[in-house]
């Protein structure tokens, strides 16, 4: 059975974690409007440092993995050759592309899900893209059943325009409750923070978080699979 949420508050996600990132949520343009977001990017380090998880919008200019790379700019050869990680929620695969190479032209980019980009730590590496785009209110996310491995893992692209305040509001509206759960990966220490929802409505110090705008964020629905429209501004 598909549980079905639609979001309907402000704001959203990450707390604790803002100093780390840097950026936080201020108020939007109309979502209906085209917009322009700096994206900071930690370099590569060991483990998950420099793991850059990103919130593209719905509707944007990078049809495949490649465009990605040549319209923000991230080298797409030698030394510093950026690379991009897209994982299929519904076998657990990993798909990782380098810029520039046929892989990279031939891995369309799908709207509603996070990309994770690494730049090596090189002297000369990008440290900012500009990422460009719109919304699209229609659109829906649909959210497999978590199964073994990475089965189920969703890497959201929460909207820039997002309405959901807080990753108690953002668990309500989505339908995510018991074991489901929200995780957020630190680029610039590589620690993966979990929050498990809990029932709805429910207490929980950790759900008090606050957005970082072009932050990814995985989501895990244990009980069944999840499809709601995003609400935005």
């Amino acid at each position: 059975m598909t549980r079905a949420r639609t979001w309907i508050r402000r704001g959203l996600l990450l707390s604790l974690l803002w100093p780390v990132f840097g950026q936080t949520w201020q108020s939007p343009l109309a979502s209906n409007m085209a917009f322009r977001h700096v994206q900071e990017l930690v370099l590569a380090g060991s483990g998950d440092i420099g793991s850059n998880w990103i919130s593209l919008p719905f509707v944007n200019p990078y049809t495949t993995i490649a465009d990605f790379c040549a319209k923000t700019g991230l080298p797409s050869s030698g030394v510093l050759r950026a690379s991009i990680l897209m994982i299929d929620p519904n076998t657990g695969l990993p798909n990782t592309q380098l810029c520039g190479t046929p892989g990279a032209a031939a891995t369309s980019l799908i709207p509603g899900r996070g990309i994770r980009v690494r730049v090596p730590n090189a002297a000369g590496a990008r440290t900012k893209i500009v990422i460009a785009g719109s919304h699209d209110p229609n659109l829906p996310i649909n959210v497999p059943r978590a199964g073994s491995g990475n089965i189920g893992t969703f890497w959201y692209s929460v909207p820039y325009h997002t309405t959901a305040g807080t990753v108690r509001a953002l668990c309500d509206q989505i339908g995510l409750t018991r074991r489901d759960s929200i995780s957020v990966i630190i680029p610039a220490t590589g620690q993966e923070i979990t929050t498990t929802c809990g029932p709805p409505g429910g207490i929980n110090p950790q759900l008090i978080l606050i957005l970082v705008r072009g932050q990814a964020v995985k989501i895990r629905s244990s009980a069944s699979a999840v499809s709601f429209v995003p609400m935005h501004f």
